[in-house]
């Protein structure tokens, strides 16, 4: 009977911990905000929470299809977090927690203020609210940002960048 106990113990416990994403060969922090850049040529380079809060923050206001009000989303702006990365090309693959993947031009880089933001509203972002990072566009400063294929850019739980 202690065995079955035990057994169910440590059954309930583990997938506790695989809910939580802890213990997973995957898993990520619920508020590490690292982002994993893969290079064409097949090296990688991890960008820490410290060194994305070390560039220049920058902070937007826009309201989105997924929140309520207009949200104040802040972190670096994505086109320094690429320089900062020595980041080539001329589209970013990006990718979430979820496999999620989509592509996003560098032109929109440098044509918006494109925030990878760690907070917003002030609170830092985890797993559980979007985060830790999260690719926003400012929607509310040019109308033509307000389509399906930008939304689709706005990627929450963002991972991991690559170069085509």
């Amino acid at each position: 009977m202690t065995d079955r106990r035990t057994a169910l113990a440590r059954l309930c416990v583990g997938s506790a911990l695989v809910t939580l994403g802890i213990g997973s060969a995957n898993a990520v922090s619920e508020t590490e905000a690292s982002l994993q850049i893969s290079y064409r040529n097949g090296s990688q380079r991890t960008l820490t929470f410290n060194d994305l809060n070390g560039l220049t923050q920058h902070s937007i206001v826009t309201a989105t299809p997924w929140h309520l009000g207009t949200p104040t989303f802040t972190g670096p702006l994505l086109r320094d977090v690429l320089q900062l990365a020595n980041f080539e090309g001329d589209v970013v693959l990006a990718s979430a927690v979820n496999d999620y993947n989509v592509t996003i031009p560098v032109e929109d880089l440098v044509q918006h203020r494109v925030v990878l933001a760690h907070s917003i509203n002030g609170e830092r972002l985890t797993l559980r609210t979007l985060g830790p990072l999260y690719v926003m566009y400012p929607l509310d400063s040019d109308e033509t940002l307000r389509t399906s294929a930008v939304y689709a850019r706005c990627i929450w739980q963002l991972l991991q960048i690559k170069e085509p």
